[in-house]
């Protein structure tokens, strides 16, 4: 209870920090907004039934964001104390006086900002450090992976993370707010070999609460069937083939939506949706609707990294876009107003999913290709066009009849988001953005 105790202990003691800095840059005629993150955590693994690693950290960042007369400067430090204070934000005010003028530049309109009245988004579970009990999760995972087939034959290893964070935030409209939150994680990646082939898979379990994570157990032996599953692949002929993307990848797909409607990209015309609000990007069946205030999810916040308040908002609906992502920069930049997404999304649900599962979307594809892994990221945000390494599952008569390795599925983002034909309701929740798998009317496959 000790190191619970110390770390809530710092909340005040950061405030009055951040209540110091706010009338020391009042003196000069300037406003600012200052935000302190603490961050205490342990993270571990074991490879092959030895400790490999075990890391404490317990560290806190303060940035300061000065305005004085539409100019801007940012000063960060790791030291605290009240000399150190000083001389940072003597160094803010010395760069804004060398920097340009910028009408954008500016606090958000005070009537935005996440002042009092905030909800309790059940994001902190305090849990009681355990090194031994953590170093035994992941010892399970390995050994119970080990059990599942001769042919798991090694490790890249298994981990554990536990971080608890503090975030405070204030600024010269009044704003002092905070809120802890806690994450958890448990991995294990194992390697399969069979007649000279050798290929690896990861499994992984992340949640506010440790109780809440997937047994190690069932970590283990689901990372040696994925890698046992992906033994002997073969390479596919190009062609134009159906594509499942598993759900595992669904919350990176739909992550690209919100590259392309962000703030930044559409004002400076860098995005292939920049023509497309209010108009139909996806089927008319499909909506998403933003979140922030879920309970316990990964994604919840009650105001972003500009204090600005969240709230429930539809993103697409029947299919029509809706809304720009927009920081309060970027807003200003547009004549429009924030919608509280500086520093991302806060938890977007993927509406209008059929209640076929990956094994009935799979029987409903009939013949194609289901994407277990993207390799890099080749998207150009500008054009909309899309391609990228992939490893995955032939499907032939409803029926996966073998692993395919070192092909490139491609695309336009544009074509991709109107093909889209279905999407399962295996959700996976270990994300932002949550989506059951999706299937893709059609897709260019290049491999021999």
């Amino acid at each position: 209870m000790k190191t619970e105790r110390n770390f809530t202990l710092q909340k005040q003691k950061f405030k009055n920090i951040i209540e110091y800095i706010l009338n020391i840059v009042k003196t000069y005629s300037a406003t600012a907004e200052v935000l302190i993150v603490y961050n205490i955590g342990v993270n571990l693994g074991v490879r092959n039934s030895k400790i490999d690693y075990v890391e404490f950290n317990n560290d806190s960042l303060l940035t300061i964001k000065v305005y004085k007369n539409n100019r801007k400067s940012i000063v960060s430090s790791t030291d605290f104390s009240i000399q150190a204070i000083k001389k940072i934000i003597s160094c803010a005010i010395d760069i804004i006086n060398h920097t340009s003028v910028d009408l954008c530049s500016g606090l958000p309109d005070i009537k935005l900002l996440a002042i009092g009245g905030l909800k309790d988004l059940n994001l902190y579970h305090y849990w009681k450090w355990d090194i031994n009990y953590a170093t035994h999760l992941v010892f399970v995972a390995e050994q119970e992976a080990f059990k599942v087939d001769n042919r798991i034959v090694n490790t890249e290893g298994s981990n554990f993370n536990s971080c608890m964070i503090m975030k405070v935030f204030g600024n010269s409209y009044g704003m002092l707010e905070s809120y802890n939150a806690t994450s958890y994680f448990m991995s294990s990646c194992m390697i399969a070999r069979e007649n000279g082939d050798m290929q690896r898979d990861v499994s992984y379990t992340i949640s506010r609460d440790i109780s809440n994570l997937t047994s190690p157990k069932d970590i283990g032996i689901t990372s040696a069937n994925k890698a046992l599953s992906r033994l002997n692949s073969k390479k596919l002929s190009s062609m134009k083939s159906p594509v499942i993307l598993s759900s595992e990848l669904s919350s990176k797909f739909f992550s690209y939506l919100a590259q392309a409607i962000s703030g930044s990209s559409v004002y400076k015309k860098s995005t292939f949706l920049l023509q497309s609000l209010h108009k139909q990007i996806f089927p008319n069946w499909l909506s998403i609707k933003e979140n922030p205030y879920i309970s316990k999810g990964l994604g919840s916040k009650c105001f972003d990294s500009e204090g600005v308040r969240t709230s429930l908002k539809t993103i697409v609906r029947n299919g029509v876009l809706q809304t720009w992502l927009l920081d309060n920069y970027s807003a200003k930049k547009m004549n429009l107003t924030s919608t509280a997404n500086s520093g991302g999304i806060h938890n977007w649900l993927i509406l209008g999913i059929s209640n076929m599962n990956l094994e009935e979307l799979i029987i409903f594809m009939h013949r194609g290709v289901l994407i277990t892994e993207l390799l890099g990221d080749g998207l150009n945000l500008v054009t909309g066009d899309y391609s990228c390494g992939a490893v995955g599952f032939w499907i032939e008569n409803s029926i996966i009849k073998n692993s395919v390795s070192e092909i490139t599925i491609s695309g336009n983002l544009k074509d991709m988001f109107k093909n889209i034909v279905s999407i399962g309701n295996d959700i996976d929740i270990r994300h932002k953005i949550l989506s059951g798998s999706i299937l893709l009317s059609s897709m260019q496959i290049s491999g021999l």
